[in-house]
Parts: structure tokens; C-alpha cells; sequence
């Protein structure tokens, strides 16, 4: 044990306040470092942020209670940072921290600390729905819906492979590239390749966290797609199919209208509501996948039957294709 003292002061009396009573307590605790993984280039030893090199702070710290010696590891999302600075940047400031606490009294032997179990041994299964529930926050609806099914498609192969209960820190490459030839056998290659996406994204989510060392899957090559060229249709059927919505389906043709104005995807055009419609300004402010309140000018604002659908009678939130 560290035989250094922590001095805290304390006062006598409120009427004597310049008189201080200083007693020394003796520390439990080491000096809390940081670990810096090293690599050798040119015959020399550096510090290194490749993949698999995890930074850490650590302390040594003895139970008061049963005087059980033990190393306590803190990473706390270091190793998110590229940069050897921001590493030791973010590191001192760890040190710091922990520092204090500890000398406040900080106890992580105690069931009740509020710090995240470190050592907490998390099953491929625990895992991947870890992974999920701190990720769908960031996506969208459908996205979610996606991932999650095929996620639980990949739960599913696992279980009867007998690898759901593995630690997930002893998955490999080998297993991920052989559900994805699993996958291979009854789909395309596409398919593959988007079960492969999802995996990469709960893998690296894992990876940001520090519950596994790296994001192996990422390095898994894509499988070629063939790529289908679209026929497009030739001006006698595009006059044809004009003629016929015209006379048949009114509605659809509006819609259509959209996605060759706009050049809309079919569920961009879906989610628009009638608040998107700027028409003093003649802008329609469209949730793209990639980008939220892009905006399209007055010459497509100015080609859409606005008055036929009487737009002062609907709410902001009523949508464009529900009420013809």
C-alpha cells in the first residue's frame, strides 16, 4: 500500500477562522497512470493507436473491508480518438478526474458505484441487442426495422450453431464469414452485402464502447453486385402511360409527377406533408435518406396542382398522399 497522506483541513472554531486543524489520512489507493500501448518503429518503442491497441487509466486500490489488492481499469471511450494527442489529452484529464474522486472517497468495490462494470462478461446475444438499443437512436424507423431483422436472423443462425452464449470477445472472423455464406446460398449477393452492413455497424458500436478490441467485420471485402441497367421508357409509351393516368388515375399521376420533378424516391414522396409546402416561397422541403429539409425551387412548385387540393383545410401534419 501507497504510504503517502491525503491532508484535509478543518476549521476550530466560526469564530477563529484563520485556525485550521490538519489531519492526515492515509491513502488506499496507488497513483492513478495511464497506459499507453507501444509499437517499435525504427528500432524504437512509440505509442500507438492501431486498431487492437487499447489505452487504458488504472489504479491499484485495497479494500478497507477485506484488504483484497486489486488493478482497477477505466478506458471510458479513449480509444474513440485517432490521435496519439488527443488520447494523452483525454487520458490526463481521466487521471484527473479519478484522482479526485478517489480522494473524495470513491469506492469501486462497492456494489453501488456508478461506474460501468468494466469487467462485465457480455454473451454475443447480450451484446448485439446492447449494440442495437444504443443505436437505434440515431436511425430512422425503417432502418431500425432492417437492422433489427436481420440481426435477429443472424441471432437465430447462431443459436443453431451454438454460438449465441459465446462471449462476444470470441467471435471472429471465421464465424461472421460463415453466416454470411450461410446467407450466400439462399439470397444474392446484395443481400450479402447488407447483412454484412448491419453486423459492421453493431460490431463497431461494440468496438466504441470498449467491449470488444476492434471492428473486425469492417475488413470483411464486399461481394461483387451485378449491377441491372434500368430500361427507361421510350416517348411514344411515355405519352401512352400520360394519356391513360390522365383519363383512368388522376391521383397516381400527381404522385408520378413528383418523382420526375423532383426526382423523389417513392417513400421520400410518401412522407410529405402539407406543412413541406412553402407556397409563398414556392419551396417543398423533402426528408431525403441522406439529408432532412432539402429544398426544390418554384418551377416544380409552380408544376403541381396545389388548388385542386384546397391545402387551407388540412392540418400541417396531414399527409400529401392520404387525402386525394
Amino acid at each position: 500500500m501507497r504510504k503517502d497522506f491525503i491532508a484535509e483541513t478543518t476549521k476550530v472554531h466560526e469564530k477563529v477562522p484563520n485556525v485550521k486543524i490538519i489531519v492526515l489520512t492515509e491513502r488506499n489507493h496507488s497513483e492513478v497512470k495511464l497506459y499507453i500501448p507501444k509499437k517499435l518503429v525504427n528500432g524504437k518503442k512509440v505509442p500507438s493507436v492501431d486498431p487492437g491497441a487499447r489505452w487504458y487509466v488504472y489504479f491499484y486500490l485495497t479494500s478497507l473491508k477485506t484488504g483484497e489488492r486489486r488493478k482497477f481499469i477505466y478506458k471510458r471511450g479513449i480509444n474513440r480518438y485517432k490521435k496519439i494527442s488527443e488520447r494523452k489529452a483525454y487520458g490526463r484529464a481521466l487521471i484527473q478526474a479519478l484522482s479526485e474522486l478517489l480522494d473524495e472517497g470513491f469506492n469501486p468495490f462497492r456494489e453501488e458505484a456508478t461506474f460501468f462494470d468494466e469487467h462485465k462478461r457480455y454473451s454475443l446475444k447480450e451484446a448485439l441487442h446492447e449494440a442495437y438499443k444504443n443505436k437505434s437512436n440515431e436511425w430512422k424507423e425503417r432502418t431500425r426495422k432492417d437492422a433489427k431483422f436481420r440481426m435477429n436472423n443472424f441471432l437465430e443462425w447462431a443459436t443453431d450453431n451454438n454460438i449465441d452464449l459465446y462471449d462476444v470477445k470470441d467471435i471472429s472472423k471465421k464465424h461472421i464469414n460463415a453466416f454470411l455464406n450461410y446467407v450466400a446460398t439462399k439470397n444474392n449477393n446484395t443481400s450479402v452485402n447488407n447483412y454484412r452492413t448491419v453486423l459492421s455497424t453493431l460490431f463497431g458500436k461494440l468496438a466504441n464502447d470498449d467491449i470488444i478490441a476492434t471492428n473486425f467485420i469492417k475488413d470483411i471485402p464486399k461481394r461483387k453486385q451485378q449491377a441491372t441497367k434500368n430500361k427507361p421508357f421510350t416517348g411514344y409509351q411515355v405519352a401512352n402511360i400520360k394519356q391513360y393516368l390522365l383519363k383512368h388515375d388522376p391521383y397516381l399521376y400527381t404522385y408520378i409527377k413528383f418523382m420526375t420533378y423532383a426526382f423523389l424516391r417513392n417513400i421520400e414522396v410518401a412522407r410529405l406533408k402539407v406543412g413541406d409546402i412553402d407556397l409563398k416561397s414556392g419551396l417543398i422541403h423533402v426528408e431525403t435518406k441522406h439529408k432532412a429539409g432539402q429544398q426544390f425551387g418554384s418551377l416544380i412548385c409552380c408544376a403541381l396542382p396545389w388548388r385542386q387540393w384546397n391545402l387551407i383545410s388540412m392540418t400541417r401534419n396531414t399527409p400529401c398522399f392520404r387525402h386525394p
